[in-house]
């Protein structure tokens, strides 16, 4: 009797050994089926995220420039780097007046100051937005210059500027050439603007 007694210890021992394994397996292979699932959703997000960072966004670069404007820029992206795709600094930039390790994000305005010395000057400056008898330079480039004027819009602004950009201004009459300049317009502001 013992020993029937030890053969069903045995065989119990067996069975709960093998339903333990059973169960075992299941759990890991339920594991290994989720976290493949898992894994997959993780690498999407990290895509996702790759996307994300990888985006562009716009800002706008004005004041002591080589050439003002709209631009895109990286998500990431530091003032300096819009700087540079506008041209980098004119001569008269004052460096220090804008924080270049400034982190940007969509719509921002970077504006670069004006030394005061070159302001103080007078006269003319090579990249200056002034010239003789407080006139405005046509080929500065600078929208927010333009505005200043009375009568002219921000619409009218972004194309003078974008005419400079593109022709250039020869003399003040080329202001005619300007979308949105009409003739009553162009007669109230043109005494305003100089070329340099």
């Amino acid at each position: 009797m013992k020993r029937q007694l030890d053969k069903k210890k045995m065989y119990d021992a067996i069975y709960l050994g093998i339903i333990t394994l059973i169960g075992l397996a299941c759990v890991f292979v339920g594991i290994l089926s989720g976290g493949q699932d898992a894994k997959s959703e993780f690498e999407k997000a990290v895509v996702e995220y790759e996307d994300i960072k990888n985006s562009q966004i716009t800002v706008y670069v004005t004041g002591q420039v080589i050439n003002p404007g709209i631009y895109q820029v990286d998500n990431e992206a530091r003032a300096i780097d819009a700087i540079e795709k506008a041209g980098g600094f004119t001569q008269n930039a004052d460096k220090e007046g804008v924080n270049i390790a400034k982190n940007l994000k969509d719509g921002d305005q970077i504006k670069v100051p004006e030394l005061k010395s070159a302001k103080t000057s007078g006269g003319s400056t090579s990249g200056g937005k002034t010239a003789s008898a407080g006139k405005i330079n046509l080929n500065c480039k600078d929208v927010s210059s333009y505005m200043k004027v009375s009568g002219v819009t921000r619409d009218i602004a972004v194309r003078i500027a974008e005419y400079a950009s593109s022709a250039g201004f020869n003399s003040v009459d080329d202001l005619r050439y300007v979308e949105g300049i009409s003739g009553e317009l162009f007669n109230s502001i043109k005494d305003k603007f100089t070329v340099n």
